[in-house]
């Protein structure tokens, strides 16, 4: 760590000082609406609940590793309890992951190349789709996904850097467990291939050892530090079946490997092709890296044909492309085709498109600083949620907005402390009164009805039908949803034991933003 240090300079706290105000530019409009994605309300009160002291999936139960929740613990602490808070994080976490792609670029081969890339990543982790501008777990993950990346490629790759870089990734992996194959991928070629010289047998299985011994060391470590509170506490057995057993079930009962790949392509195909949506930003964006990649990879081909390449450059393009190939298997086999699992790969793929674009810009030292700066702040400023701010302050309107802030604002005048609450939408408004979901099953809303994860949020045997009867059988004080929830689709009984529930025994009180709020008769 301290030799990386030593390779910093003023310029690259420049470049440090530039993605964070451009990652805070670009998401500034986005920080203060209630819901962007709903996963983040779920990552906020599983956070919350840490903080409140209890471990992860006891109190509160959600699919994604431990260290997830540690994560937005730590935003809560640092930057307050509120949503603004938690999406000023989210720029920082993308900032950093910008500022490590410009590291890396600038490594590889120029300032202008990093800071290109740097550029993009910046506009491909938020601008892609507006829901990307929440607090994601991949803009979490990335962060020592691309630290790990960003030692790597730094020489010679030491048992003692391995260590390191076994721990970073193992990080990432306890964000987002599909990074497991990226740790596997990146530890077999640096265990077995860089900065290896062997002149016997021994002297390779001698090195192999301790090198291997040094990644894995980094990496169990970070494993041991999350099991070690379940282990003190006596329910190791909930970390198993929520850490291991329970993503497994969820890679196996959905996509497949290959239809994940074919939604995951026709979901960003439909960003640069297909320009009939409104959202005119994320096909500006979308085609902006498209083009630049293609273009980027037929520049290193060239470089590949054209020159005999010396070990440096064989060293860094070997890297590159196996944290490509690992992350788009890890996206493809994520279980899912949710278009902010490609995030994880953008940071790379701007690095590729940086090819195409940074000779455009290699006009001397930190000139080219200020173009790129306007470039990233011409694809925003046209945004239409900057007018809609603009607006809402004229207008002399609480700058946060969204039916969540409604709905605490409407029981905070009722005082409803000792009163409960099931949420089946806007589930983050929890978080504003103080409350947390009745159940396990329901701390994401949807997941009453992913069966393949109640047995290890509920237990052996549960159904839909029957994770919401044990909400019911509560009786709630007030339920919040909607006309329509969607997601009780194709679950008939669940769906007709909420409606007989919500005639018999509630009245609605309020309705406003398509939210209804139903109050127990009597309560």
């Amino acid at each position: 760590m301290k030799a990386l240090s030593n390779r910093l300079n003023s310029s690259d706290a420049y470049a440090l000082i530039y993605c964070l105000l451009i990652s805070g530019l670009v998401r500034l409009p986005f920080f203060f609406e209630d819901v962007l994605n709903w996963d983040e309300s779920t990552f906020i009160l599983t956070g919350q609940s840490l903080l409140d002291g209890h471990l992860p999936y006891t109190q509160l139960w959600d699919l994604k590793p431990p260290l997830l929740p540690f994560a937005f613990a730590i935003f809560i602490s640092l930057f307050g309890k509120s949503i603004v808070s938690i999406r000023i994080a989210g720029a920082v976490c993308v900032a950093f992951s910008a500022w490590f792609t410009y590291l890396i670029g600038k490594k590889i081969k120029s300032p202008e190349l990093g800071l290109v890339a740097a550029t993009l990543t910046v506009g491909t982790l938020s601008a892609l789709n507006f829901r990307h501008f929440a607090t994601m777990s991949e803009h979490i993950a990335l962060v020592p996904l691309l630290g790990a990346m960003l030692m790597l490629i730094q020489k010679p790759v030491t048992p003692r850097r391995l260590f390191w870089i076994g721990l970073l990734l193992s990080t990432a992996t306890m964000v987002r467990l599909n990074l497991a194959y990226v740790a596997l991928g990146i530890g077999l070629i640096a265990v077995l291939y860089l900065d290896q010289t062997y002149f016997s047998f021994k002297s390779f299985a001698q090195s192999v050892w301790v090198r291997g011994y040094s990644f894995a060391l980094g990496g169990l470590t970070v494993v041991f530090l999350t099991v070690i509170p379940y282990v003190v506490t006596g329910q190791t057995t909930v970390w198993w079946r929520s850490v291991v057993q329970a993503p497994l079930s969820y890679s196996e009962s959905t996509y497949s490997m290959r239809q994940a790949f074919d939604v995951h392509w026709s979901n960003f195909s439909d960003l640069v092709f297909d320009w009939t949506s409104i959202f005119f930003y994320n096909h500006v964006t979308a085609t902006i890296l498209f083009a630049g990649t293609i273009v980027g990879v037929f520049v290193v081909i060239s470089v590949l044909v054209s020159k005999k390449l010396d070990s440096s450059e064989l060293r860094w393009l070997v890297i590159l492309i196996t944290f490509v190939l690992t992350v788009g298997l890890s996206i493809a086999n994520s279980g899912q085709g949710h278009l902010h699992y490609l995030l994880q790969i953008m940071p790379f793929l701007a690095l590729i498109a940086a090819f195409a674009y940074a000779p455009l810009f290699e006009s001397g030292r930190w000139k080219f600083s200020l173009p790129l700066g306007i470039l990233a702040v011409a694809l925003m400023l046209p945004h239409p949620k900057y007018e809609y701010m603009a607006m809402r302050v004229w207008d002399g309107e609480s700058i946060n907005h969204g039916p969540a802030f409604e709905i605490a604002e409407y029981f905070e005048g009722l005082d409803v402390e000792d009163q409960s609450i099931y949420m089946m939408t806007s589930h983050i408004a929890y978080w504003f009164l103080d409350k947390e979901p009745l159940t396990h099953s329901s701390t994401h809303p949807s997941n009453i009805t992913k069966e393949y994860l109640l047995q290890y949020s509920s237990g052996p045997g549960a159904t839909a039908e029957t994770a919401m009867s044990e909400i019911l059988e509560q009786e709630p004080d007030f339920i919040v949803t909607r006309s329509y929830i969607s997601y009780l689709d194709g679950f008939d009984s669940a769906r007709a034991n909420l409606d007989s529930t919500l005639a018999q025994q509630y009245r609605l009180v309020e309705e406003f933003m398509g939210v209804q709020i139903y109050e127990r008769v009597g309560s």
